[in-house]
């Protein structure tokens, strides 16, 4: 009960993360925090629909929120395919629209006539592939409009972007992934926190730590699942849970190196006969724990003897519980198509519009 609470405790001494808001990220629940799969939408079709691209999203979370649009943003996915840089020929329409009774039909999908924001044009599409940062990549395609479009707020925001063609590779068929937000259990959860591991470690390879948190489906209670694994010969193992990285060198089992959290709870016990220390952790989930960052570390050693330390691991916790997707969308090909496919799933690129 004691460690329970300990854990509990670290988490909830989390603050909240507020981040100014300048533009509009839908939804908005990605400002900060990737989303769960990843589409060569809107610049192409992917493995699923090759060829040249008509797409359409509809966003009934802008309903309510006058503003005027400079431009519209895109980001990657950490699992974007290495692609280098190329261009695309590429024109941009935005309008009013009604997601509740939106079809398949891009153009009966407007209220009144749409307009052209950003004329048929070459746009630079910069080099993407791998991680450059953690938990959620920068913004580094922006597209500035023609000039600014004046929403209303009186509906919902219909933008449609075609893509003609492109080069760089892989040529429609490729994955270009753009980072984007599934409403679906087939994918990963979206509220599930993220995490990477950083820094050497002792023994590498022989020892290490494994860490999926995540909110249960109701949304008022989170499970933390940690795991790490012993060196051999060890027969006690630990996790190190706090809320700083003091990257203070420590010197262990014959190398060297860093302390990666502050250590405010400690866990120890026994791993099981596969060398394995597991724990697991439910408690209520609390609105200031959004968006914290806990760092983790295992630690492995034996009565009398050294003790070695596994690389850190950073987790960042999700906004809440799982997202609504507010948009909705139509996939169509070729670009000259004026019907599409509406995914049964709710789904769409995750996009930020500049104001």
């Amino acid at each position: 009960m004691f460690r329970r609470a300990a854990v509990a405790g670290v988490v909830t001494s989390l603050l909240a993360v507020t981040t100014p808001a300048q533009d509009f990220v839908s939804p908005s629940y990605h400002r900060d925090f990737r989303g769960n799969a990843a589409n060569d939408l809107p610049f192409g079709g992917g493995f699923n629909w090759p060829g040249t691209i008509r797409y359409q999203q509809i966003h009934d979370d802008l309903r309510g929120v006058p503003m005027t649009i400079r431009s519209l943003s895109f980001r990657p996915h950490e699992d974007a395919v290495a692609v280098p840089a190329g261009t695309v020929d590429f024109e941009l329409w935005m309008g009013d629209g009604d997601r509740a009774t939106a079809g398949n039909d891009v153009a009966a999908n407007y209220l009144g006539s749409p307009s052209t924001v950003v004329a048929r044009r070459i746009v630079s599409l910069p080099a993407r592939g791998g991680i450059s940062q953690p938990f959620v990549e920068p913004w580094d395609i922006t597209i500035p409009l023609d000039a600014p479009y004046a929403h209303s707020g009186s509906h919902d925001l219909v933008w449609e972007s075609r893509a003609f063609a492109r080069t760089g590779g892989p040529i429609f068929g490729g994955f270009f992934g753009s980072d984007y937000a599934v409403q679906s259990t087939g994918y990963t959860v979206p509220n599930q926190a993220q995490s990477y591991s950083f820094g050497p470690a002792c023994a590498a390879g022989e020892i290490g730590i494994s860490a999926p948190i995540a909110t249960l489906p109701t949304g008022t209670e989170m499970t933390m699942v940690l795991d790490t694994r012993v060196a051999p010969g060890d027969n006690w193992a630990g996790l190190l849970l706090g809320l700083r990285n003091p990257a203070a060198p420590v010197p262990t089992a014959g190398c060297v190196t860093d302390l990666y959290t502050d250590g405010l709870t400690v866990v120890l016990g026994n791993p099981d006969r596969n060398g394995v220390f597991f724990q697991s952790w439910t408690f209520p989930w609390l609105p200031s724990m959004a968006d914290g960052e806990v760092y983790v570390q295992g630690v492995s050693f034996r009565i009398n003897g050294p003790a070695t330390l596994t690389r850190g691991l950073h987790l960042k916790l999700p906004p809440g519980p799982s997202p609504r997707i507010p948009a909705h969308q139509v996939i169509c090909t070729p670009v000259t198509a004026s019907t599409g496919l509406v995914p049964v799933t709710p789904q769409q690129v995750i996009v930020r519009f500049g104001t």
